[in-house]
């Protein structure tokens, strides 16, 4: 709806109910570009517009926004 006053975000956040047990990204499939590897592991990739972690924007234009709603998932016998 063009005449909504609210964001693209909050539109899509409004759309994945806050609080959900839910993550969505959405990107832009021809500009996606992972730029880590083995000697860098950290370097942030390209093409990311958003991420949703349960329901709240962790991720605008490819920045981290310091949303932490998420939980780390660790592999069996690794400690916290």
């Amino acid at each position: 709806d063009l005449t909504d006053p609210r964001s693209e975000e909050q539109l899509i956040a409004d759309a994945v109910a806050a609080a959900a047990d839910a993550d969505l990204v959405i990107f832009d499939y021809d500009k996606v570009i992972d730029k880590a590897n083995y000697v860098n592991p950290t370097l942030v990739g390209e093409g990311i517009e958003y991420v949703f972690v349960m329901g709240e924007l962790a991720v605008r234009s490819n920045q981290v926004t310091g949303a932490l709603k998420g939980t780390a998932v660790l592999r069996k016998g690794a400690k916290n």
